[in-house]
């Protein structure tokens, strides 16, 4: 995809907590209609960075622009209306109902007393069709399961019709059948209505299926970026991930499936 028609561009970002930066120096753009995936060992930056774009943290150095606008001078009804995020984990401390907590997102488009129009209300129950949650709406979510939680969340952030979309882990709390289906979901949001998805993944494989560029992150920095291919060969990923792997082509698709070697099986040095 041509980096000039790009949604986002990350320019020397640097971030963290403390006085030590947890990101560093990282720079990259993500292309209106991609669907872009981070990748990375635990600890190595990506909640991190992806707090940083969607304005939960500060940068102490560096610029994130959407749309060549730096984000911190976009209003926030404004970046919520384009926007949408969804964190590896929340908590719901009110009695809300399943339709409620969707519902929210339309928030951003309501007027002065925040009342669903008709085109809202079918957006929202479009949402909740999508993420097989019609016979969950009147429950409190809190009742839910952590499955079921997790796709209430992803379906309020569809619900909020975002042209850019950020998740931080989306299949975390899901099964391998729930995994693929929220994968298809979220493939079918950005081939059918050109949603561009940003999505930190742990599972290599899922990412390899279903991104079309990935970035690979390394204590707080860019270890490689590139399609799928480029990135997860078996040198790469051992050298990140400090574990043994092989990479093969997947048969049904011909992307990279990559296999661990259990430490068990290596030969044992005398």
């Amino acid at each position: 995809m041509d980096d000039m028609n790009e949604i986002l561009r990350v320019e020397s970002l640097v971030c963290g907590y403390g006085r030590e930066p947890v990101v560093q120096g990282v720079s990259f753009t993500v292309p209106s209609g991609a669907f872009t995936g981070i990748i990375g060992p635990n600890g190595c930056g990506k909640t991190t960075l992806i707090r940083a774009l969607v304005r939960l943290l500060k940068p102490s150095g560096g610029r994130v622009l959407y749309r060549d606008q730096e984000t911190g001078a976009i209003p926030y009804r404004t970046f919520a209306r384009e926007v949408a995020y969804v964190p590896p984990a929340m908590e719901v401390f009110f009695p809300y109902s399943v339709y409620e907590l969707v519902s929210m997102a339309r928030f951003p488009f309501t007027g002065r007393f925040g009342r669903l129009s008709a085109g809202d209300r079918e957006i929202v129950a479009e949402a909740l069709s999508l993420f097989e949650l019609d016979t969950l709406q009147p429950r409190y979510v809190w009742e839910l399961s952590d499955g079921e939680r997790q796709r209430v969340f992803l379906a309020q952030a569809v619900a909020q019709t975002p042209a850019l979309l950020i998740l931080d882990e989306p299949t975390s709390h899901l099964d391998i059948g729930h995994q693929f289906t929220i994968m298809d979901i979220l493939k079918h949001l950005n081939e059918a209505k050109g949603t561009t998805i940003l999505c930190v993944l742990h599972d290599l494989n899922l990412a390899a299926e279903y991104c079309d560029r990935l970035l690979l992150m390394s204590r707080g920095s860019l270890a490689a970026t590139g399609t799928p291919d480029q990135v997860l060969t078996y040198g790469m990923v051992e050298d990140v991930y400090q574990t043994r792997v092989l990479v093969y082509p997947n048969p049904h698709t011909g992307r990279p499936y990559v296999v661990g070697i259990p430490r068990t099986w290596l030969p044992v040095v005398k």
